[in-house]
């Protein structure tokens, strides 16, 4: 299972003055196979609307650098900073926690993405402004676009200058932009091979962005009406798992649930979810946050554009266990599911939470 990919928060210290993330951690994902698109595309699995070009080929405004090729591993880094250079450090030496004070939401941002692994990896990044799916456009584009696919060679740097799409008003909330890089986008999930599922990850972490006001209010969300079940049991994995139809009191369901699901063209499907997010934060879990993404676009779930889950009880490790609702495409084939959970999606950035997390689940759901 993804569940295997670990944090590493003590790094080297010539590390710590390269990555400008506030949490200077490096995300220990090891992508085993170099993504040669041009090889794979007569492939059952490949979703050919979504293969990549190398980011090096594209005429944007986007800054390159070389690794020093004694940090290359394994591993990626994921952040963002304010404006077209990083000064955090000298503005802002603990990084602030990502936290950013801006003028206007369309001030330029910058998403950093280091490849520390030894062969190139595909991405697709995504950004959600309070936690709903925002367009963007990356400098010298003219085009605003929900999604940017890049492949990144081994041991690059890169910096992409973007800015949000115009229709975002300033406010006097701390808004949270969620950043969230996905590998592999090309490939469906319930058509590979177990291998490569298995390299198919979901990096996310939230930043807080503000507009000058002196005592910005908390971000308020209204708490879903789901009823969920806790089921007090250690599965062995902490983040979220989608269920096709699941017997509780078998473990391999739980552990091991299905990465394809058939359904009909239009059908209300519905699934179930487990979450174990108890393991994602260094401070108490009091809630969480689940989206959902059909075909790489964030759709509602439950009627709602996401769902907001308070927790009463806070055992050491629990699973929640809960059904929601997708409506599936009309047009048949194949579309990837993705539901990514949240710890805490209305608490103040900290150094013991803001860090990329890997709570999310992808599968391929078949309309035949």
């Amino acid at each position: 299972m993804r569940r295997r990919l670990i944090f590493i928060k003590t790094i080297k210290n010539n590390y710590v003055k390269n990555i400008f993330l506030i949490s200077v951690i490096i995300y220990a994902v090891v992508f085993l196979t170099s993504c040669d698109n041009q090889e794979h595309q007569t492939d059952d699995f490949i979703n050919k609307n979504r293969l990549v070009t190398s980011i090096a080929e594209m005429d944007f405004d986007i800054t390159l650098r070389e690794l020093p090729s004694s940090d290359i591993g394994q591993g990626i880094a994921l952040g963002a900073f304010p404006g077209l250079e990083n000064t955090l450090d000298e503005t802002c030496p603990d990084g602030c926690w990502g936290s950013f004070i801006l003028e206007t939401p369309q001030d330029i941002l910058t998403v950093n993405v280091m490849n520390y692994n030894s062969v190139k990896v595909n991405f697709m990044l995504k950004l959600f402004y309070n936690y709903e799916e925002v367009s963007f456009k990356i400098l010298g584009s003219d085009d605003f676009k929900t999604e940017f696919l890049f492949a990144l060679d081994a041991g690059i740097d890169a910096d992409i200058h973007l800015q949000l799409e115009d229709n975002l008003e300033i406010n006097e909330y701390l808004n949270k932009l969620t950043v969230s890089l996905f590998s592999m986008p090309e490939y469906y999930a319930g058509l590979a091979s177990w291998e490569r599922v298995d390299d198919m990850s979901n990096m996310v972490i939230n930043f807080e962005l503000s507009y000058g006001f002196d005592t910005p209010n908390l971000l308020q969300l209204e708490s879903s009406t789901l009823q969920v079940q806790t089921l007090l049991t250690d599965v062995g994995w902490f983040g979220v798992n989608i269920i096709d139809s699941v017997n509780l009191n078998d473990p391999d369901d739980i552990i091991f649930p299905s990465n394809l699901i058939h359904g009909n063209p239009g059908e209300v499907l519905e699934l179930g979810f487990l979450t174990d997010l108890s393991d994602s934060t260094e401070e108490l879990l009091e809630s969480y946050l689940l989206l959902a993404l059909l075909d790489w676009q964030q759709i509602d779930i439950n009627d709602s554009a996401y769902l907001f889950v308070l927790i009463d009880d806070n055992p050491e490790s629990f699973v929640n266990y809960g059904r929601f609702f997708v409506t599936l495409p009309e047009e048949p084939g194949r579309y990837e599911l993705i539901l990514v959970g949240i710890p805490n999606p209305t608490a103040l950035n900290t150094q013991a939470n803001y860090f990329p997390l890997e709570t999310s689940q992808r599968i391929t759901i078949q309309v035949e």
